[in-house]
C-alpha cells in the first residue's frame, strides 16, 4: 500500500507538470496492481501501448 505521503507527494508534483511545459507522461503499472491502475485511471491516465513487460501497463496521460 502506497502510504499517504508518497501519494500526496506525487499528486502534488503532477499538479506542477503543466507549469513545466510537459504535454504528455507515461507510468509503468503493475498489472496485479488493481487500486493503482484504477488511482491513475481516475487522474486521466488510459493504456498506452497494451503491456510493456509481462506484468506491466504502459498508461499515458495528455496533459
Amino acid at each position: 500500500m502506497v502510504k499517504p505521503t508518497v501519494l500526496k507527494s506525487v499528486v502534488g508534483t503532477l499538479d506542477l507538470i503543466p507549469v513545466a511545459g510537459v504535454k504528455l507522461m507515461y507510468v509503468h503499472v503493475d498489472r496485479n496492481n488493481k487500486p493503482a491502475l484504477q488511482l491513475f485511471e481516475k487522474m486521466g491516465f488510459e493504456a498506452s501501448d497494451g503491456l510493456v513487460e509481462d506484468n506491466t501497463y504502459l498508461l499515458r496521460c495528455s496533459l
